[in-house]
């Protein structure tokens, strides 16, 4: 509702998030996890961000190497994307990244805002 606060988080997911991450990426058809594309997705390698204790956006990693890594998954629930909670997610992992030492990351996108 407008001008109502909300409670945002960003945190690591634990397996009670499951579901929850699933419908997100549902909305960006990104749920077909075991597939050619997307063979796992580690709760360890992602962050949420959390509206109320329930996950509206999800956002992932891969560490190639002990420099290297690519960002993975990146989704928002439609109706919280005003939000910017992908620019959110995207500055949380990169920063996260780099505080293990990794100098390199390789975002593929589709939405030119993200790769600025």
């Amino acid at each position: 509702m407008p001008g109502e606060e909300m409670l945002v988080e960003v945190t690591r997911p634990g397996p009670e998030h499951w579901l929850q991450i699933l419908e997100v990426l549902q909305t960006a058809t990104f749920h077909h996890i075991g597939s050619d594309e997307m063979r796992e997705f580690p709760l360890e390698d992602c962050f949420v961000a959390t509206v109320d204790g329930t996950v509206r956006a999800v956002g992932g990693y891969r560490i190639l190497g002990p420099r290297e890594a690519k960002t993975t998954l990146l989704a928002a629930h439609p109706d919280f994307a005003h939000l910017s909670f992908g620019a959110l997610l995207q500055s949380t992992r990169l920063h996260h990244l780099r505080s293990l030492g990794i100098r390199r990351v390789t975002t593929n996108t589709d939405d030119q805002r993200v790769a600025r």
